[in-house]
C-alpha cells in the first residue's frame, strides 16, 4: 500500500513561515504527507521557470522486523521513493514492484506491484509491501529486489531505480524438524544435482527402474509396458479403462531408444521434482515405517514440462518398533548435514538407497521395495480430462502392470448407498485414517481401475457425520487432489530446470470451505507431518 504518512523535510531547510503553514496543513494524520523541497530563494514572478531536468528517482528500503523471522512469517518492507527531477518537470507517477527469489516460489509478495499518485519534483512517499515465505522455508538469507520506474510515457528515456534487500529466515530454537530438508526435499541443488540426476545417477528415473526390475536389461521392458498400456483399452479390477492413445506420439515416439530398439533409460524424459519421506504413513501391522517417494515430471521432446507427473512410492520396511524409530531418526539426521551442498546430498542418497536399492525387500516382487507407481496427467487427453492411474510390479512377469487405484472406489459409487454402508461399517478406522478401501465390496469390484479426476469430493446421504464423510473423501486420490481440498490436481507442480517446484496450499497452509457443509477447514499438511516426526525425535521438555 502507499503509506499515508510522507516524511516532512526538516524545517531548517525552508522558511519559518512555510514550515508554520505546512504544520497547520498537516495536522490531520490521515492525509497523505508530501515532502516538497523549497527553492533556496524566492524566484521573481517575471522570470521563466528553469527547464525540466529529469532524473532517476531515489529509493531506499527498510524492513520490519529488521532481523530474522521464523519461516512462514509476514515481513513488512517499506520503500521510500523520491522524485529527483528539477526545474519545471510535470509531476510523475511511479510503478513499484518486488522480485522474490526466482528459484524459490515459496515466497509471496502482497501486493507484487503498486502505482503511486503523481509526485512533483522533490516529493517523497512510502510504499509498504508484505513478503511471506513458505512455512517450510530453510533458514538463510534470501534476496529481494525492489524496482521503481516512471510511468511518464512521452519522454525519450524511462526513469528507474533499484534497491536490494533480504528476507532472513532464522533457525528455530530447540529441537525441530526442518521440513524442506527432512520431509519434502525440492531445493534445486538436490533435484538438479549434477551427478545424481544426470544419466545413470542415483536419483534418475532410469536408475530407480533398473533397481526395481529383475535385471538392468528388463527395466526398459517394464517401463515400456507401463506406458504402452495407456495406448489400448484396459480392464482393471473389472472396470473398463479407456485408451489414451496420444501416449505414443507424445511419450513413446519421442523417447530416445538404444541400438536394440529399447527405451534408453539413461535419457528418460523425466525431471525430478521432489523427494518425500512420508513417515506419517507408518503402519506397524504392515511392517511399515512409512514411505519414501520420488516425484517426477515428464518432459516433451523440446524439454518443456508436460502436465504429467509420475510418482514412485517405496516401502520403508520396519519389522519392529525399534526399526520404525530408526527410520525416524535417520530422516531427522538429514538436518545435521551442511545444506545445501554435497555433504547433504550424500546423506540423502544414503537414506534413499535404504529403500530404492535392489533386493531390500525380499518378500516383494523383484525384491524391490517399490510398492506402486502413480501417474497424474491430462497431457494425453484430447478432451482435457485429468486422469490418475496406478501400476504395480507383477509377481509373475516382474513388469509394471495396471493396478487398482489405492484408497479410491470407482466413481460409480460416489453418492451411493453402497459407499455409505462401507463408510458406516468402518467408522473407527476412517476417522483414524487407517482404513483400507478393498478391491471388492459385497463380492463386486469396488476399487477404481483408473479415475477421471473431476475435482470432485466423495459423499452419500447415508453417511452419518460430516467428519466421517470428510475423512473418507480426504484419503481418496481425487478428493485429496481435487474438491475436498480445493486443489487443482497437483500438490507438487512441474518446474523448469534450475527452479523449485511450487506446492499446493493443501501442503503449505490454507483455510478452505468444506464442499458439503460449507464450514471452514484448515489445511497445512506439511506442518502435520512435521509435528508427527517431532513427536518421535524431539524429547519432551520438563
Amino acid at each position: 500500500m502507499w503509506s499515508l504518512a510522507r516524511t516532512a523535510l526538516a524545517c531548517s531547510l525552508v522558511l519559518t513561515a512555510a514550515c508554520s503553514d505546512a504544520d497547520s496543513r498537516e495536522d490531520d494524520s490521515t492525509r497523505p504527507r508530501v515532502e516538497r523541497e523549497m527553492p533556496d530563494a524566492a524566484v521573481p514572478q517575471d522570470l521563466q521557470p528553469a527547464a525540466c531536468e529529469r532524473r532517476n528517482p531515489a529509493i531506499t528500503v527498510s524492513s520490519k522486523p529488521s532481523d530474522g523471522v521464523s519461516a512462514g512469517t509476514a515481513a513488512e518492507y517499506t520503500l521510500s521513493v523520491r522524485n529527483q527531477n528539477v526545474g519545471s518537470c510535470a509531476p510523475e507517477a511511479f510503478l513499484s514492484s518486488v522480485t522474490t527469489p526466482p528459484s524459490d516460489p515459496g515466497f509471496h509478495a502482497e501486493p507484487e506491484s503498486q502505482t503511486s499518485p503523481p509526485l512533483a519534483a522533490g516529493e517523497q512517499l512510502e510504499i509498504v509491501t508484505v513478503v511471506t515465505s513458505a512455512p517450510d522455508q530453510e533458514a538463510g538469507n534470501y534476496p529481494l529486489q525492489f524496482f521503481v520506474r516512471s510511468l511518464l510515457k512521452d519522454e525519450s528515456r524511462v526513469l528507474t531505480a533499484e534497491a536490494d534487500t533480504e528476507y532472513v529466515v532464522a533457525e528455530p530454537v530447540g529441537c525441530h524438524v526442518a521440513v524442506s530438508r527432512e520431509l519434502l526435499v525440492r531445493h534445486p541443488t538436490v533435484v538438479d544435482d549434477p551427478v545424481r540426476t544426470m544419466a545413470g545417477g542415483a536419483w534418475t528415473f532410469g536408475q530407480l527402474m533398473q533397481h526395481a526390475s529383475r535385471s538392468d536389461e528388463s527395466a526398459a521392458d517394464s517401463v515400456e509396458a507401463m506406458f504402452r498400456s495407456f495406448a489400448s483399452e484396459q480392464t482393471v479390477n473389472g472396470f473398463k479403462v479407456e485408451a489414451r492413445r496420444a501416449v505414443e506420439s507424445i511419450i513413446l515416439d519421442s523417447w530416445p531408444r538404444t541400438e536394440a530398439g529399447k527405451l534408453d533409460l539413461t535419457r528418460s524424459p523425466m525431471r525430478l521434482l521432489a523427494i518425500a519421506n512420508r513417515l506419517d504413513l507408518a503402519d506397524r501391522a504392515k511392517a511399515k515405517a512409512g514411505e519414501g517417494r520420488f516425484v517426477y515430471g515428464i518432459l516433451d521432446d523440446s524439454g518443456a514440462s508436460l502436465l504429467f507427473s509420475v510418482i514412485l512410492e517405496y516401502l520403508m520396511p520396519a519389522q519392529t518398533e525399534a526399526d520404525a524409530r530408526d527410520w525416524a531418526f535417520a530422516v531427522h539426521a538429514l538436518r545435521d548435514a551442511p545444506f545445501p551442498g554435497e555433504s547433504y546430498n550424500q546423506a540423502l542418497q544414503a537414506l534413499t538407497e535404504r529403500y530404492t536399492a535392489r533386493g531390500v525387500a525380499a518378500n516383494l516382487p523383484n525384491g524391490s521395495a517399490l510398492l506402486r507407481v502413480r501417474t497424474n496427467e491430462n497431457a494425453l487427453a484430447r478432451d482435457g480430462r485429468w486422469e490418475m492411474r496406478e501400476f504395480q510390479l507383477s509377481s509373475e512377469t516382474g513388469l509394471l502392470t495396471p493396478a487398482p487405484l489405492q484408497q479410491t472406489p470407482d466413481v460409480s459409487f460416489n453418492g451411493s448407498s453402497s459407499l455409505a454402508r462401507f463408510v458406516e461399517a468402518n467408522q473407527a478406522s476412517i476417522l483414524a485414517e487407517t482404513h483400507e478401501v478393498p478391491a471388492m465390496l459385497d463380492d463386486k469390484p469396488f476399487e477404481a481401475g483408473a479415475l477421471i479426476n473431476k475435482l470432485d469430493y466423495w459423499k452419500s446421504t447415508g453417511i452419518s457425520s460430516a467428519e466421517l464423510r470428510h475423512k473418507f473423501s480426504l484419503n481418496t486420490c481425487d478428493g485429496c487432489h481435487g474438491g475436498e481440498t480445493a486443489t487443482s490436481f497437483f500438490h507438487v507442480f512441474p518446474r523448469s530446470a534450475g527452479s523449485q517446484s511450487q506446492l499446493s496450499t493443501f501442503l503449505t497452509g490454507a483455510v478452505e470451505r468444506d464442499p458439503s457443509t460449507g464450514e471452514d477447514r484448515p489445511y497445512n499438511e506439511l506442518a502435520r507431518r512435521r509435528q508427527l516426526l517431532e513427536s518421535i525425535v524431539c524429547p519432551e521438555e520438563d
